[in-house]
């Protein structure tokens, strides 16, 4: 007896539930996230039918502007479905869409659909996620529907998601639907029938013409479909009112979804990862193992990385800027700057972009990137070109145009004249002899039997306030690591150069348990809030599910010794981000040491106790080792000190 492809696409949902689902059985955890589209009615029919017992919380968002036939299909499924009771949540404290409208008049703003997908989407959807405890999430995407989705696994470890139809077609939906009766949105029998062929962003006002079939439009040929008129759009996907649009019989499922917007998906998949999972949803990769799948040949140009780009594309490559897949177009750049978000919606702090004064390069060209300190080597696709306005990025990044920041004078004194965007394929990642910066994909195999993972991102060397807060942290936290994840790229220029650093690490890793290191190949911008910001989300695709931030995050001081940033403006800038973000921020207090308990504890309580608080600051202590002063070692580890004192003495025979 011959099987066919449908019976065994129902067989491989069964045993995919069956190893990704049996542990959470039990569980209340469980949910599928449904737009009610076809994709995901199938779901629903076939836990209905294969897996009763299984039958996970069905979670839906109404935004307050879903069509009125969504609402419909939502009573006909109810009715199918034995004990189907989908949990339906709406924007906070409001019911229909004039409540919404008159609370978030700015989400209807063109091009602000970041806003719009908050209020009227995410936020909903985490209330949900929160209420029933989820664990694992189950969608109905599928890699034919192209875009992002095109390599979509069916088990995406990294957010717990479950997405059983990933391999199945269109074709495949279509089939099980009609042979099982799933229901359907009745505007899939909608045709919309113009004489003239209309724009896609005009399709949301144009009064068509409209007909009724008997049946889906799936049902029937291309030729059936478009011998009603000229012009034939049908409704082959939805989400809401104010992002769908029907489409021509040839246009994909999803090419009448969010159009004239930048995004290609709806926040709840690119904005809403759990705690450790990768920044945007998934690790862009963007290394390659055969040399010919990098369009090496078909270079014209070669583009020589400074240290600063070096580092860049290797956390574009490795994928610890995910969800880049390549350095900032034009827009992306653009949507950065100003609002602290992708073209997607991703927040995300700094830009990311290649400089160059090459007048020759031009866009569709592929240049070869040539790293000749580390040895990194890659192509770039060029899919944008610019002079971009360093003003407007030093007062929306930085905050100030005063070129004693130093990212300011990075801007205005060594940054080339253009832009370049594009992804990029990455044939060699950089090598350091002297230190190994692993991978997000490293890090996170070597440390996922971890509940809490927490960064601290560091440019100096440690003392022992900071171990005393790291065994604060792992006492208090239950099942707690901490990943010490200093950079090793361009810092400042007064700072201890970043071998140096690496020899007084070695030392406190003897000493310290509980506590990870690894290296990041990133350059610092001392950028304050929003170089905070770009830690978090940099740390989330490394796994981390914490991050300490600290007093004058990133910060840095003019000439005259003032900050640029407020002590504590990381920290405000953050605290309302977490749960977007999928990372927890841990505040650090500062902390001083009580000799009355011979042991560090937080300024304001040793403030309380009436302790006299002990601290040495940052400039004493680089004078006590230029001096030659004895360092007390309630500071400081001796180890760290001899290796600081010797480099101190170079750099004075140097200067000398």
């Amino acid at each position: 007896m011959t099987i066919s492809n449908l019976d065994k696409k129902i067989a491989t949902f069964r045993s995919d539930c069956l190893e990704h689902l049996s542990k959470y059985k039990n569980s209340s955890g469980v949910c599928l996230i449904t737009a009610w589209l076809v994709t995901d009615n199938v779901i629903v029919d076939l836990f209905h039918r294969q897996f009763p017992e299984l039958t996970p919380n069905v979670l839906s968002v109404d935004t307050l502007h879903l069509f009125d036939s969504t609402h419909e299909l939502i009573e006909r499924m109810k009715t199918k479905y034995e004990k189907f009771q989908p949990q339906i949540y709406k924007p906070l404290g409001l019911s229909t869409k004039e409540q919404f409208a008159e609370k978030y008049p700015g989400a209807y703003d063109q091009g602000n659909h970041a806003e719009f997908d908050e209020h009227s989407k995410i936020e909903p959807l985490r209330r949900a996620f929160k209420d029933c405890n989820k664990e694992v999430s189950i969608t109905g995407r599928r890699q034919d529907q192209g875009n992002a989705r095109t390599s979509l696994a069916v088990w995406e470890e990294e957010n717990k998601t479950f997405n059983p139809l990933a391999e199945w077609t269109w074709s495949d939906i279509i089939e099980y639907v009609l042979t099982y009766d799933v229901p359907y949105n009745n505007l899939h029998k909608q045709l919309n029938i113009s004489q003239e062929f209309v724009n896609d962003v005009d399709r949301y006002t144009f009064d068509f013409t409209r007909v009724t079939l008997e049946k889906p439009y799936f049902a029937y040929s291309k030729e059936e479909i478009n011998s009603h008129g000229p012009n034939v759009y049908i409704w082959k996907s939805f989400g809401d009112t104010l992002s769908t649009v029907p489409v021509q019989f040839d246009e994909s499922e999803r090419s009448g979804r969010f159009v004239g917007r930048h995004q290609t998906e709806c926040g709840i998949h690119t904005r809403m990862a759990g705690l450790g999972a990768p920044h945007g949803g998934s690790l862009k990769d963007r290394t390659v193992l055969d040399v010919n799948d990098s369009h090496l040949k078909d270079c014209t140009h070669k583009h020589y990385l400074t240290e600063r780009q070096a580092c860049d594309f290797e956390l574009i490559a490795n994928g610890g800027f995910s969800p880049l897949v390549g350095f900032m177009t034009e827009e992306s750049y653009n949507e950065v700057v100003t609002t602290m978000r992708l073209p997607e919606g991703q927040l995300f702090g700094l830009p990311v972009t290649l400089d160059s004064n090459d007048e020759s390069i031009k866009v569709g060209d592929y240049v070869e990137l040539i790293d000749d300190l580390f040895k990194g080597h890659g192509v770039m696709l060029v899919e944008s070109k610019w002079v971009p306005d360093r003003t407007v990025e030093a007062k929306h990044v930085y905050g100030t145009e005063n070129t004693e920041h130093p990212a300011v004078f990075h801007l205005y004194e060594e940054k080339k004249k253009y832009n370049l965007g594009g992804k990029i394929w990455a044939i060699q990642l950089p090598e350091r002899g002297w230190v190994k910066c692993k991978t997000p994909k490293q890090i996170r195999q070597e440390m996922k039997g971890f509940k809490r993972l927490v960064a601290f991102q560091s440019r100096n060397p440690l003392h022992r306030a900071h171990v005393s807060m790291f065994e604060n942290l792992t006492e208090r936290l239950e099942d707690c690591q901490v990943l010490v994840h200093p950079v090793v790229g361009p810092t400042k220029g007064d700072d201890i150069p970043a071998d140096v650093r690496k020899d007084t690490y070695d030392q406190v890793a003897k000493i310290v348990s509980n506590v990870h290191f690894e290296y990041l190949p990133y350059n610092m911008m001392v950028g304050g809030p929003r170089e905070a910001l770009q830690h978090a989300l940099i740390r989330k695709n490394y796994g981390c599910t914490h991050i300490i931030i600290g007093r004058d995050h990133a910060g840095c001081k003019d000439k005259s010794g003032n900050d640029f940033y407020g002590a504590m403006d990381a920290q405000e800038l953050l605290k309302p981000l977490q749960e977007e973000l999928g990372i927890e921020m841990v505040p650090f207090k500062a902390m001083v040491y009580a000799a009355e308990e011979s042991k560090y504890i937080p300024f304001d309580e040793a403030s309380q106790k009436g302790y006299k608080p002990m601290s040495i600051s940052g400039t004493k202590f680089r004078k006590m080792l230029v001096e030659g002063e004895p360092i007390p070692q309630w500071f400081a580890y001796p180890e760290v000190v001899d290796i600081l004192r010797v480099h101190a003495s170079k750099k004075i025979s140097v200067q000398a």
